[in-house]
């Protein structure tokens, strides 16, 4: 998720490889699922749908929203 945060550990992970950030999130990049970074209204989406009448019938539920970057086991 493209946050702060996300930016402190590229750094981080950056200096401890001796990489470049830019190296850092292009290597991430070729990792995730939909070939880009989240942002955070990719979560908010889900949270306005949830907190909507639509999803009034939901529940005891877990959604992953990660791109893609978690391999399914169905």
């Amino acid at each position: 998720m493209q946050t702060e945060r996300h930016d402190q550990l590229v750094a981080s992970f950056a200096k401890a490889q001796n990489k470049t950030e830019d190296q850092v999130r292009a290597e991430q990049l070729t990792k995730a699922g939909l070939r880009r970074i989240g942002q955070p209204e990719d979560v908010a989406g889900l949270a306005l749908f949830l907190a909507s009448a639509k999803a009034r019938h939901i529940q005891g539920t877990s959604i992953t929203v990660d791109g893609g970057n978690t391999p399914g086991y169905y």
